[in-house]
């Protein structure tokens, strides 16, 4: 009886060495999977300091906590319609799909990012700018509350 129990479960035991053990010619292909996996991490963690540092440098202490929750609200708006996409594409044949709609949002993301740099700096290019002397002429960029929420309600 103990015998046809442990035969009709589910078995959830993987043979490892099957694909330990694969030719060598199918191995750079997971080398490059994971060398992008882990530099689409690095990606992502620069980008988000370089945001932090942004809104420490550009936003006065007393409205950090608005951009905050906007920028959070944004970020769970996202992940929520991530969320929505996969649940309405769940196919594997529609998986290129999601995958080109990330592409696109990284893409947007670049874009204004460089757009948001281009307006600030005046350049693209991290050392194409004025010299140091000619920077000292400028003043610091603090945004004030009214700037940032024209009307108040």
């Amino acid at each position: 009886m103990i015998e046809l129990m442990k035969e009709d479960r589910n078995s959830t035991q993987i043979n490892s060495g099957k694909w330990i053990t694969q030719p060598a010619e199918k191995l750079p292909s997971v080398f490059v999977f994971l060398i992008g996996m882990i530099g689409a991490r690095f990606g992502l963690w620069m980008a988000d300091l370089t945001i932090t540092q942004l809104i420490q440098e550009n936003v006065s202490e007393k409205d950090r906590g608005v951009i905050g929750g906007v920028q959070s609200s944004l970020n769970r708006f996202m992940d929520m319609l991530k969320f929505i996409l996969v649940m309405f594409l769940p196919y594997p044949e529609t998986f290129g799909i999601l995958i080109i709609i990330s592409f696109l949002f990284v893409c947007f993301g670049d874009c204004f990012y460089a757009l948001y740099s281009y307006r600030t700096r005046g350049h693209l290019l991290p050392h194409c700018g004025p010299g140091p002397d000619l920077l000292n002429d400028r003043p610091n960029i603090v945004l004030s509350r009214r700037e940032i929420v024209p009307s108040s309600i």
